[in-house]
């Protein structure tokens, strides 16, 4: 899946209120049921300054919030949420882009129009100069605001600090941060000094990290403005997400497993690596798994990998019902750990998701012990900081399963867990995920 802010750049669309379009978007993402953030502005085929703005509030979503109802007489009913994004987006420029007040508030009322609410104009006038004037005065310190720590659901807080005590505060500050742009060199295409080179040439500055092949681009681009992209010879990956490769290291002629594939990265990072040996994949959404077979041609892996559309709890009779040596759980999770990437996650998960999430990834983990061969090796991953979808989860299956044991990981960046292995999103290369390596004891 393309990583949301690293798209096509589309300029702005003439004629069009960017407030009211960035507005209108909003309604359908704010709410507690709303829509991803990411599927919104691609059907929409938002331009660059609407994105801006929508990911910006979204970001400082709950700061705003409180700014706004302090200069609201009295709080805009349910129905209104265009009209209460509107009044954020004006928000959000006046105190986080620190914007002329007088454009802010002018374009503002001039979106009112386009929502089709001319009778909020002056309602609209009204409260963003008063914001406007509390900031001149002083009263309102936009300088703070932007740097505070929170900006988060108090349930979700309230947890990041009691479980990762005196790194919860830097990790809630990089969540307000755009993430950086990583890339993977797909090495069957490319060496990665040949295709540092492409980039250098297209003044497209680059460095390595802990692998030749993960580079950490300089100044973010569309992924199509690659060099190569269209040939397959690179892919933007998270630089979190470039570690499979090393905890689960596969012989040849191991058959390997991924068993929730899309989009595809870490298997494809496993197939450039060790393609000597022969890889599976299952990925139960018909959406997804079409992303995952384009990944795949794109890339050059089409033939030299067997896809599945299939859930990896209950695969069809049709499935090769042979043992594995090796099996990639990258399980569904909350996403915590890519808020910065995502920040719609933090309006759209609450306490009750965690532990339905928890329950299914113990049963995919049950579903999925019985296909690996003893002495086989499992990697359990998730891109959530919440041990309970974590170590919670590799903990209650050892407790159940007598023949599994955690192995001893170590990464470069990061924090170990009991299991497992935990990186921070307060690395600047990498969005926040868990590693778990369990390994089948021989009989």
């Amino acid at each position: 899946m393309t990583p949301p802010d690293h798209r096509r750049k589309r300029p702005p669309a003439t004629g069009v209120n960017p407030r009211a379009t960035a507005a209108r978007l909003l309604a359908q993402i704010l709410p507690e049921d709303g829509q991803p953030i990411d599927r919104v502005l691609t059907r929409e085929n938002a331009d660059d300054v609407v994105r801006d703005l929508v990911y910006g509030v979204v970001r400082y979503h709950f700061n705003l919030r409180v700014v706004l109802e302090t200069f609201l007489a009295r709080p805009l009913p349910a129905s209104e949420i265009a009209l209460q994004s509107l009044l954020l987006v004006g928000t959000y420029q006046l105190v986080v882009q620190q914007k002329p007040d007088h454009a802010v508030v002018n374009e503002s009322v001039k979106a009112c129009q386009a929502l089709k609410r001319t009778w909020a104009k002056g309602l609209v006038n009204g409260v963003l100069r008063n914001i406007a004037r509390s900031i001149h005065a002083g009263q309102l310190a936009v300088d703070e605001f932007a740097e505070r720590s929170v900006d988060l659901p108090d349930w979700l807080a309230q947890v990041l600090r009691s479980e990762l005590g005196q790194e919860a505060e830097a990790v809630m500050r990089a969540f307000l941060r755009r993430p950086a742009m990583v890339l993977r060199v797909n090495t069957r295409r490319i060496s990665p000094e040949d295709y540092r080179r492409r980039l250098e040439a297209a003044a497209m500055p680059a460095h390595a990290l802990w692998a030749d092949e993960t580079l950490h681009l300089t100044k973010p681009t569309a992924q199509e403005s690659l060099p190569g992209f269209f040939e397959g010879q690179v892919s933007v990956q998270d630089g979190g997400a470039q570690f499979a490769p090393d905890l689960l290291r596969a012989e040849p002629g191991h058959r390997v497993l991924d068993a929730c594939a899309a989009p595809g990265g870490k298997l494809f990072h496993l197939m450039e690596r060790y393609p000597a040996a022969r890889f599976v994949a299952f990925e139960r959404s018909p959406p997804r798994f079409a992303h995952l077979q384009s990944e795949a041609h794109r890339l050059g892996h089409a033939g030299a990998v067997d896809l599945h559309c299939a859930d990896a709890v209950t695969p069809s009779p049709a499935e090769d019902p042979q043992l594995f040596d090796r099996i990639l759980l990258d399980a569904p999770c909350s996403g915590t750990g890519t808020i910065r990437r995502h920040p719609d996650v933090k309006l759209h998960r609450n306490a009750a998701d965690i532990t339905r999430y928890a329950a299914a990834q113990l049963q995919l983990l049950r579903a999925l012990w019985s296909r690996l061969q003893p002495g086989g090796q499992l990697l359990y991953c998730t891109c959530s900081l919440l041990s309970a979808e974590n170590e919670g989860v590799i903990t209650a299956f050892l407790a159940e399963q007598p023949d599994a044991l955690a192995d001893d990981i170590r990464l470069p960046v990061g924090i170990p867990r009991s299991p497992g292995w935990l990186v921070l999103p307060t690395e600047e290369i990498a969005d926040g995920f868990y590693y778990a390596r369990l390994e089948r004891r021989l009989p």
